[in-house]
């Protein structure tokens, strides 16, 4: 009897200590549980701050790419290029007006666009850097470099305080003028510049060429236009033009003649330094590739320049006086008159902008007669004081073949 009792007592014993070591093994179990969860949980505040230190790193590059454009002249911050917002997904800004104390607007910067920083391009001829003023010609670019340099389109602001210096609201047409006269073979300035008196065979603009801009030549079409799309075309934009100038209180004018040209081929043409394919293309193929170098979802429209633009950059320099006055009645020596043939875009500047007079003749969307396209400032062929930058004559717009012909273009800011 008590070896039963005795064995009975010893089963419960080993009950109970295979109870006790169940809630052991349940108690290690848990702490594991509890030490992999803390485990897992400094790994993740790890990585977390491993992912916040590179965000933290982007943020800084962001911020290194923002005070690139910040150091920029005038201490604005201008809007950032499209190609900074793709790269670190930041919000494409409005176009910026920066204005006087009087809250006069002096010059808009287009979005998509960035003021072309004087530090970095050392072309850019301003004074005071930090402080650049109209007179001197402000710079803006499409496009920059990681170190904030200029790769892009360049334009320079032309200021237009008046649109009835270059505009008849009544007639809805140019005022167009002749800043020279000749005497004795050399050009001598016409005080105040002459205003052209308008006839339809005379100088003007927005017109068609009777001769050429219909739909039985092959010129329009080439371009894939026809007479009446094209007459829409010019009104239309001329008109936009206008209104936008007379907004924004001027314009911006190709930096540079235009490139990128190709010879029977409409292209996307380029405002740039150190181009050579600045000819051999006729004015039609020149008038619609210089539509496509306004940048893609910009606030600007891009076109060849029309005439009275470029009066209103030629006022601007007489209004500026000493030798950027002198450069519109006398351009000699003060462009690249080689009679060689044209060199690269950007040899001689006034107010920042390149060859107005010399390389290149530069054609205009102003009409002459009833077959000719007016161009401006001369070229290689010739001296700067015979045809200096305010130069102009005409031909047949259809000749493509000849070196000496070019084009500018310029922006327009849409309302």
């Amino acid at each position: 009897m008590e070896k039963v009792k005795q064995k009975n007592n010893f089963t419960k014993e080993i009950k109970n200590a295979q109870g006790k070591t169940s809630i052991l093994i349940i108690l290690i179990i848990a702490i594991l549980i509890f030490a992999i969860n803390v485990f897992l949980k400094k790994n993740k505040t790890a990585t977390a701050n491993t992912t916040l230190e590179q965000e933290t790193s982007t943020g800084n590059e962001i911020l290194e790419e923002k005070q690139i454009i910040e150091n920029a002249i005038l201490e604005e911050k201008p809007p950032i290029t499209n190609a900074i917002a793709e790269q670190y997904g930041i919000e494409q800004i409005k176009n910026k007006t920066i204005t006087d104390e009087n809250n006069n607007p002096i010059i808009t910067i287009p979005a998509g666009y960035i003021l072309a920083n004087p530090n970095k391009n050392k072309d850019i001829n301003y004074k005071d850097s930090k402080n650049p003023k109209i007179e001197e010609g402000i710079v803006i670019t499409d496009k920059i470099n990681k170190d904030g340099k200029s790769i892009g389109n360049e334009f320079v602001w032309v200021p237009v305080p008046d649109i009835n210096e270059i505009y008849d609201s009544e007639a809805k047409r140019s005022k167009l003028h002749n800043f020279i006269e000749y005497k004795e073979g050399k050009a001598i300035a016409i005080t105040p510049p002459k205003l052209v008196t308008y006839s339809p065979t005379s100088s003007r603009e927005p017109n068609l060429l009777k001769r050429y801009d219909n739909d039985n030549e092959a010129y329009l079409s080439g371009i894939k236009l026809t007479a009446k799309e094209f007459k829409k075309e010019l009104k239309d934009e001329y008109q936009k033009t206008i209104s936008s100038i007379d907004t924004y209180k001027g314009f911006y004018i190709g930096r540079y003649e235009t490139g990128g040209l190709k010879s029977g081929t409409i292209t996307k043409a380029v405002v740039k330094k150190g181009r050579s394919d600045i000819n051999y293309a006729n004015w039609y193929y020149i008038y619609a590739s210089s539509k496509n170098i306004k940048k893609e979802g910009s606030s600007v429209i891009s076109s060849m320049i029309w005439g009275c633009q470029w009066d209103a950059a030629m006022m601007w320099f007489l209004n500026c006086g000493g030798e950027t006055a002198e450069y519109v009645i006398n351009s000699d020596k003060k462009g690249y008159f080689n009679k060689q043939g044209p060199t690269l875009t950007g040899y001689y500047q006034v107010n920042n902008i390149y060859d107005m007079a010399g390389n290149v003749s530069e054609w205009t969307i102003e009409a002459f007669e009833i077959m000719y396209r007016v161009f401006r400032g001369g070229n290689y062929c010739n001296s700067g004081s015979t045809q200096p930058a305010s130069y102009r004559s005409f031909q047949n717009p259809n000749n493509g073949i000849i070196p000496v012909f070019g084009s500018r273009s310029a922006l327009y800011i849409k309302k």
